[in-house]
């Protein structure tokens, strides 16, 4: 049983108890397959605290030992494909976690261990696992010599013949593996969603200005007829704004607000640099839905349009909010809205044919090969007394408190501004959504990443932006 959250253990523990009684019952012997691990310590990185809240944590060994005949302890996936480089069960690793469940208590009689060999001796059993490599065959068996009082009898010619049948089996599925891995997994493209997949944290940033900048600002007083004239506004090349972009390869995605003809011909100019999509993504807010529905959905199609890997809705206050939007986000063929005219602009940013945007521009995670993300901000009482209904419908990627607005709404009293940001983050928290912040600095992204916050927007490129980039990455372990 795998792909438990650790909040379930005494839940799930439960569910074994009773389902185990029935079982017996009717004369069965009943095990379970269980994930290991070397301690209840989660890990350094995010990563880390992913793969135990979400698959290794859950399990009460002793307690599941105590009801079960006995436990399937699969020592594999000690590295995958979310973590760094690493044998897939070293022995090292094997002995530490078993060690780590004998120390609970768990009678080695009640293992039955994912090994290379097996062995028909009572106590600790080896079995033969198609996940389990054979390059420590003797050290696999020295942990039976040490973790039980068993004897081997001289091995038969069959058991010999057995042994070599398995190895060359684990051989060829070991050679097979990578080539049958790639041929499986997705061609992901938004490496948003990538880093999402793998429970890493998220680093966006504003784009430099691609625009004009100078002169009077609204409702400035006209400059004294003595005063010397002001110098021009530098000139914007849009070549050399998009190497600058192209560069800097620190954050994960660009934050924007355009879509304009300046904004399309600047894109253009990134994909002439070396980047795409892949490399750059960017998105963009879209405006508040109940507001006028109109004009957000011709906004939606705008940035989509224009190769953008998602939207942000603004001001969410309810569930049917994001499932409109989501239909708006989609081509009729899938049951949206969106036409399927005007896709050359996307297509070229993210480095496909127009077929090939339209097969994979659809909504993530409800497809789950789609590659546009669907950003929610809740910045208001109504929305925030709805954060549990709009955190878990189908469809929503990212939720982000707004906290920028929530300081308008909750003007004068900052602890009712920080509870509603907390209640934010709980939803987010219940409904294993990855929760986003306005961070602008390396102290509030210390404070924020310690909170839980895992997506983090710098909202000004400047040097406190980049630094705080730096130190999300550096808590990471990114």
């Amino acid at each position: 049983v795998e792909n438990v959250h650790v909040s379930d253990r005494d839940a799930f523990t439960s569910f074994v108890r009773e389902s185990v009684d029935s079982i017996h019952r009717a004369g069965s012997t009943v095990s379970a397959a269980v994930v290991p691990r070397t301690s209840d310590d989660p890990g350094p990185t995010p990563y880390h605290r992913w793969i135990y809240d979400n698959w290794r944590g859950v399990y009460d060994y002793k307690a599941l030992a105590d009801t079960l005949d006995f436990l399937s302890y699969m020592t594999y996936a000690q590295h995958t494909g979310g973590s760094t480089a690493g044998p897939v069960g070293g022995f090292p690793w094997i002995k530490a976690s078993l060690e780590y469940v004998l120390a609970l208590g768990v009678p080695p009689a009640k293992i039955s261990l994912c090994a290379a060999t097996r062995s028909g001796c009572s106590g600790l059993r080896i079995r033969a696992c198609g996940n389990c490599g054979m390059r420590w065959p003797n050290e696999v068996l020295q942990l039976r010599l040490e973790y039980s009082n068993c004897s081997f009898p001289p091995p038969r010619e069959q058991d010999m013949m057995r042994l070599v049948f398995v190895s060359v089996s684990l051989v060829v599925a070991t050679l097979a593996a990578p080539a049958l891995a790639q041929a499986q997994a997705p061609d992901r493209l938004n490496p948003i969603i990538a880093l999402q997949e793998k429970g890493l944290p998220i680093f966006g940033i504003s784009h430099p200005s691609i625009g004009r900048s100078g002169g009077r600002g609204r409702g400035g007083a006209p400059a004294a007829t003595d005063a010397p004239p002001a110098p021009p506004p530098p000139v914007i090349v849009l070549s050399d704004v998009a190497k600058e972009t192209v560069d800097y390869k620190r954050a994960d995605y660009m934050y924007t607000s355009g879509t304009s003809e300046t904004f399309l011909r600047y894109m253009e100019e990134i994909t002439k640099a070396g980047g795409s999509m892949r490399t750059h993504p960017f998105s963009a807010k879209i405006g508040i839905w109940h507001g006028n529905p109109t004009n957000v959905s011709n906004a939606i199609i705008r940035q989509l349009n224009a190769g953008h890997v998602g939207v942000s809705m603004e001001a969410v206050e309810s569930a049917q909010e994001v499932r409109d939007v989501i239909k708006a986000m989609r081509f009729a063929s899938v049951g949206g809205t969106r036409p399927d005219t005007g896709l050359a602009a996307a297509a070229a940013y993210w480095g496909l044919t127009v077929e090939q945007y339209k097969r994979k521009a659809d909504v993530w995670p409800i497809n789950k090969s789609g590659e546009l993300l669907v950003t929610v901000i809740i910045e208001s009482v109504e929305g925030i007394a709805r954060a549990r209904e709009i955190a878990a419908e189908p469809g929503v990627g990212q939720i982000f408190a707004g906290y920028g607005t929530l300081g308008g709404v909750f003007r004068g009293d900052p602890p009712g501004r920080e509870a509603a940001a907390a209640k934010i983050l709980a939803a987010c928290k219940e409904f294993r959504i990855p929760c986003g912040f306005p961070t602008n600095n390396p102290a509030e992204m210390e404070q924020r990443m310690k909170e839980g916050w895992t997506v983090h927007i710098m909202q000004r490129r400047d040097e406190a932006g980049f630094a705080a980039v730096e130190t999300g990455r550096k808590l990471s372990g990114r």
